[in-house]
């Protein structure tokens, strides 16, 4: 006769390690407060003449991305330059700035979701 074994609360574990991957799998708070955290250091960091640039730069998310863009056509050459100006980064400059705080950002998360996950 073969031993068998009986894992109880076996239910309740993969449902709760289902949640976790999702919120892991789709860190919507984080990606959001990443998204925010861009914008505004971005805005900050925007050369100003008539405040439109700055004005234009919007954070949101896109599926499971993070996403900040400077809405007006120009945005561009100024982060990147031209043959003819010199290029004045705002939003890559934003985002270095940021990155420690958006590890942590998604490491809570991820510490959140894993504390979520429970047995019997």
């Amino acid at each position: 006769m073969a031993d068998r074994v009986v894992v109880e609360g076996d239910v309740r574990l993969r449902a709760t390690l289902a949640v976790a991957r999702h919120k892991i799998e789709h860190p919507t708070e984080a990606l959001t407060q990443s998204a925010r955290l861009v914008e505004t250091r971005g805005r900050s960091g925007a050369p100003v003449r008539t405040g439109r640039l700055a004005g234009s730069i919007r954070g949101t998310v896109v599926g499971t991305e993070a996403v900040v863009t400077a809405a007006v056509g120009y945005g561009v050459f100024v982060e990147y330059g031209t043959s003819r100006t010199r290029a004045q980064p705002f939003l890559r400059p934003a985002l270095d700035l940021s990155t420690d705080a958006i590890v942590r950002a998604h490491e809570a998360n991820a510490q959140a979701a894993l504390a979520m996950v429970r047995g019997a």
